[in-house]
């Protein structure tokens, strides 16, 4: 989500956050794509928008949830973008501290990430360090991924809200699945082709009132049907996770932190 002006609310909400934040619970999907008939499931973990805060609880957290994963034994997993917290406590001892959490996350499986708003609000050589690490980074690319035979095209999408979405197709190629990660779900509603799309960015709006449309506060140009959640129209499916972490302000009301399971068959 985007970066706005803080005020003295800030501090204040810090004080009362144990009160609204809940815990991380652990959601399972299952997602069959109809253009394949292999018999073939992979077992994924997606996770976006951790949003890293420079202090031992938060790292703790996430050190946590990757015993968690471990426990999962996923095939592959997937980062959604939005790693970096607030940018006025980015120094290269926490872009360490986040490398070094994400490598471990490598040695359980392959991690395929791209790059959220706040990698280029922060500090644009957090990407760099990123290429660098055991992450696989994808930034208007495209990635095979051999699975038991079968071949998987994965598109990465760079971020359209700071300017580094540029559209790539599908390779002339025939796939036995086709999955995509975007970090702000618009583009699932901006690029109109077929496959199973990963989005975050908007935590569900992070705080929800009852009878008031959250999307007044959500940063993005998504309709609804693309804001949380699973959905599908005639031509692709999707999944926008309301995310791990929070920005602006330390809580949840009324939304759910969540890492994502997803079942995919084919």
């Amino acid at each position: 989500m985007a970066i706005i002006k803080k005020t003295i609310i800030v501090p204040i909400l810090k004080l009362i956050s144990p009160i609204f934040n809940q815990d991380t619970v652990l959601k399972e999907i299952e997602y069959k794509f109809e253009g394949s008939n292999l018999g073939l499931e992979m077992s994924s973990v997606f996770i976006s928008d951790i949003h890293f805060d420079d202090n031992y609880e938060s790292f703790i957290k996430f050190y946590e949830t990757i015993n968690q994963i471990k426990n999962i034994k996923p095939d592959v997993i997937f980062l959604g973008g939005d790693y970096l917290g607030d940018f006025k406590h980015y120094n290269k001892n926490y872009e360490d501290r986040i490398i070094s959490a994400f490598n471990k996350l490598s040695k359980i499986a392959p991690v395929y990430a791209i790059a959220g708003n706040h990698e280029y609000y922060n500090n644009s050589s957090f990407v760099d360090a990123l290429k660098n690490s055991n992450v696989n980074l994808l930034i208007n690319e495209c990635s095979i991924i051999k699975f038991r035979g079968a071949k998987i095209c994965l598109r990465g999408f760079g971020d359209n809200i700071t300017n580094n979405y540029q559209y790539i197709p599908y390779p002339n190629d025939q796939y036995d699945l086709y999955l995509n990660l975007v970090h702000d779900p618009y583009l699932i509603q901006l690029i109109n082709e077929k496959g199973f799309y990963l989005a975050g960015h908007t935590h569900d709006g992070q705080i929800r009132i009852p009878y008031v449309n959250p999307s007044a506060w959500i940063p993005s140009e998504a309709k609804n049907e693309y804001i949380n959640g699973f959905n599908q129209d005639s031509v692709k499916s999707w999944y926008t996770s309301s995310g791990y972490g929070t920005s602006t302000a330390p809580i949840r009301i009324g939304t759910q932190s969540e890492i994502v399971l997803i079942r995919l068959k084919f």
